[in-house]
């Protein structure tokens, strides 16, 4: 790998008989076809290699992923400079963190690049919205890390402002260079794009990641699933929870509000169990890389126990309504209600049954 990042940052003057020409290593710099490179961006995605910015600097490089392992290539040919990092982890903020570090070290005898300039360029209000994640390498969590990599993009005092969909983490400020390109503060080149295609806006945000803003309706009901969908899960662990320290309800309706408190706690465990566990590769890469262990097998339970459960606790909720107080019977079914949607949805991508080791 070092090598290679050699090769790339002298332009092939590191060996003797170069296997590409100087202008075939550029051509590998230069992207055409995607998005971003049809309508100009320099930096898009070439032939295997794409521009992204540490430290005031755009590299040229590629990074990659697998299961519990990070590895990271970038090259500054204009001054011979690149690095390789490899991580026996999957901590995207620790790589991050890295590069940032390694980069920093290599440019710190360059000369500061100048204060990049703001085009005359009045920031709009027309690309506000909400915006997620179309594009992912795997699919089976594709649709997951689009709701916790989501985005919602607004207008602010000095331009547009970028912030998480979900509370994860900080907002990012948007300085405009021409009406669809902008760029974050610190950046010598344009960050952000905002182009159309198929009549909807797609936004080409930082790492390629590249997002697709949802129509008034789709965001609406994004955020009422969202949100109804939570405060199921919420209110089911916590009746659950009450009933079985026996300090609000009665026996009567203890044992639906036990289901659907089993439920929530089963679908949280579940979630948080795929992160943990870090079940996050393609399955291709699974089947290669292990058969199903302890660790894969303690998912395929918990993600046929919490539908039971559901199931279970409106069984109960039938049998006993009479014992029931009618807002006891009216969130247990609105709780059957979103629980089956949720396993419905969750079938029908594949993850009920969770065998994340077959594809």
């Amino acid at each position: 790998m070092g090598r290679l990042a050699l090769f790339l940052a002298t332009r092939g003057r590191s060996v003797a008989n170069p296997p590409v020409s100087p202008d075939g290593l550029r051509r590998m710099r230069r992207g055409e076809t995607s998005l971003a490179g049809r309508h100009g961006y320099r930096y898009a995605y070439g032939l295997g290699m794409f521009g992204f910015v540490v430290g005031t600097r755009v590299w040229w490089g590629h990074w990659g992923k697998t299961e519990g392992f990070l590895a990271n290539l970038g090259v500054l040919p204009e001054h011979g400079h690149g690095f390789v990092l490899l991580s026996n982890t999957s901590t995207r903020h620790g790589m991050a963190a890295l590069r940032k570090r390694v980069a920093a070290h290599l440019i710190r005898t360059l000369p500061p690049l100048p204060t990049p300039l703001t085009a005359n360029a009045t920031p709009s209000a027309e690309f506000s919205g909400t915006y997620l994640p179309f594009t992912h390498d795997m699919a089976l969590r594709s649709w997951l890390f689009a709701l916790l990599r989501g985005v919602v993009v607004e207008r602010s005092d000095t331009g547009l402002l970028v912030r998480p969909l979900l509370p994860t983490g900080a907002a990012t400020p948007l300085v405009p260079m021409t009406t669809r390109f902008h760029r974050a503060p610190a950046s010598p080149v344009a960050t952000h794009l905002f182009l159309e295609d198929a009549d909807r806006t797609v936004l080409f945000g930082e790492h390629q990641d590249t997002y697709r803003r949802l129509t008034p309706a789709e965001a609406l009901g994004l955020s009422v699933g969202l949100s109804v969908g939570a405060d199921v899960l919420v209110l089911s662990v916590l009746a659950a929870l009450a009933v079985g320290v026996g300090w609000l309800f009665g026996r009567a309706w203890a044992a639906p509000l036990l289901s659907f408190g089993a439920a929530g706690i089963l679908l949280s465990a579940l979630l948080a169990g795929f992160f943990v566990l870090g079940v996050t590769a393609p399955l291709d890469r699974l089947l290669l890389l292990d058969r199903p262990g302890l660790h894969l097998l303690s998912l395929l339970p918990g993600s046929l126990l919490w539908p039971s459960f559901a199931v279970l606790g409106g069984l109960h909720l039938a049998r006993g309504r009479r014992g029931c107080p009618r807002y006891v019977r009216t969130g247990g079914l609105v709780a059957v209600a979103v629980y089956l949607t949720i396993a419905g949805f969750l079938a029908w991508l594949g993850w009920l049954p969770l065998l994340t080791w077959h594809a």
